[in-house]
């Protein structure tokens, strides 16, 4: 064999890979030869494999890097879990019947591969009485949008009296929030009390160790490890059954349509004999590895917003800074954690999604961690905000109705500069003339003199945001 032709095995599937070319790595492609397949459900996947996929991953500090201060062992892990992350199913592999997409990466993608993107999935159900019904009857209370034959395609039953959209949400820094103790989370709603907001924790039982815990991943905080959140995320979004969710999704709840297109044997994820791990395993070690947004150096503006944000109490829920327990995983471990959010539920009123799902209640949402907020490409649950501009006069703290501060405008305007998009609020994409802010944030806040420090710091906040504070 010259020096671009070697044998090697597949790391998903093990299959022998005899003689498989390798282009100029200035191409950025390489494509498998002749493939001996061992496995069925590696038919026709193999051979596209490396040829679809992003070679490389971001470098560390940047969007969709890893963590700082991996191991070898650890960054094998997090390179192996990036190339999975990127895989396309197919029906010959277990995709469907029912799905939203091929891959994790086809809406994990922006503005690096584990990201967000453009794409929604749709929820339903029926709320009759003040009692919300998921219709998991009809496949719900998640619509998948896609089939492998139009016969299964899913629809919103006509019964439905709930629907609501959600945005993807982007991955970076999940094994950080993973490593955040329980009792930290529980901490944040006890402190809490004492001003008034009322978050509480999500309690659920992690599939994957059957014990209680604290959910923090998903718009509704409903599962608390990364294992069990790729586990969710294969079945439901890809319709790849694994060993914690091992029950298809029936299209529309029928039995019928799902014998008749489900055509491979459950699980779907097969489990390696050797190694005891699975896709869900490799998609786990690239979201625990992925490193956090990278922050920006704040400027004089960005620091007069922090202050700010401080100031009026946005800081009560979205906590800048939590802290990471013990891990094995020496870059995890005792680590700061700055994501701007509690990792609580809290009763969002009207902006809420009204779906019931895990531990929260339809009104309830995760307060969304702000960090990277530069890289969103919409803002709240279902993008209804296309700006920040727009999100600020949605975006009304519901629960302490009684402080005036919460209902400001400048309040994520003032998020948005704690650390976020620098280049977004000093005239950036998306950012136009904020409107005035008629808050009584005097009221709020113990008045002071108009020559004292704190006219100083509102003054200089004012000029932050675009328009004067009253």
């Amino acid at each position: 064999m010259d020096n671009k032709t070697r044998i090697g095995h597949c790391r998903r599937c093990h299959c022998r890979h005899a003689g498989w070319a390798s282009f100029p790595a200035q191409s950025q492609t390489e494509v498998y030869g002749d493939i001996q397949v061992r496995s069925p459900r590696c038919r026709g996947r193999c051979a596209r494999y490396l040829a679809s996929r992003k070679l490389e991953a971001a470098a560390v500090g940047e969007f969709g890097g890893p963590l700082p201060g991996l191991t070898a062992a650890e960054m094998e892990a997090f390179e192996e879990g990036f190339e999975e992350f990127q895989n396309e199913d197919t029906a010959e592999s277990g995709l469907g019947p029912t799905f939203n997409d091929v891959s994790c990466a086809a809406c994990h993608s922006e503005p690096a591969i584990g990201g967000t993107s453009t794409k929604f999935v749709t929820r339903f159900g029926t709320r009759y009485g003040g009692v919300y019904d998921g219709m998991a009857e009809y496949g719900g209370s998640l619509l998948q949008s896609q089939a492998i034959h139009p016969d299964a395609q899913e629809y919103v039953p006509h019964e439905a009296t709930v629907t609501t959209t959600r945005r993807t949400t982007p991955l970076f820094g999940f094994g950080l929030m993973e490593a955040i103790t329980d009792e930290a989370i529980l901490q944040n709603a006890i402190n809490q009390k004492r001003t008034e907001v009322n978050g509480r924790a999500s309690i659920i039982t992690d599939v994957t160790t059957g014990a209680l815990r604290v959910g923090r991943f998903g718009w509704k905080g409903q599962q608390a490890t990364l294992l069990a959140f790729a586990g969710d995320a294969y079945l439901n979004e890809m319709g790849i059954t694994n060993r914690f969710f091992p029950d298809e999704n029936a299209p529309n709840g029928s039995m019928t349509l799902l014998a008749k297109f489900d055509k491979v044997a459950d699980p779907e994820d097969e489990v390696d004999a050797t190694t005891g791990r699975s896709d869900i395993d490799s998609f786990a070690d690239f979201m625990r590895l992925l490193g956090p947004p990278p922050a920006l150096p704040l400027n004089s503006q960005a620091k007069a917003g922090q202050q700010l944000f401080a100031m009026i109490g946005c800081d009560v829920c979205h906590v800048p800074v939590m802290q990471t327990g013990s891990s094995p995983i020496k870059a995890l471990d005792h680590k700061p954690v700055p994501l701007y959010s509690d990792l609580l539920l809290h009763n969002m009123g009207s902006l809420g999604d009204h779906i019931g799902q895990a531990d929260a209640a339809p009104e309830e949402m995760r307060t969304a961690p702000l960090w990277g907020l530069r890289a969103q490409v919409a803002y709240l649950h279902d993008s209804r905000a296309k700006t920040v501009n727009e999100a600020i006069p949605l975006a009304r703290w519901r629960g302490r109705p009684r402080a005036p501060a919460f209902r400001a405008p400048a309040v994520l305007r003032a998020a948005a500069t704690a650390g976020f998009p620098e280049r977004d609020l000093s005239g950036g994409a998306g950012i136009g003339p904020a409107p005035r802010c008629h808050c009584p944030l005097r009221e709020a806040r113990t008045q002071r003199p108009r020559g004292s420090a704190q006219a100083d710091l509102q003054s200089r906040g004012g000029a932050v945001f675009g328009h004067p504070i009253d």
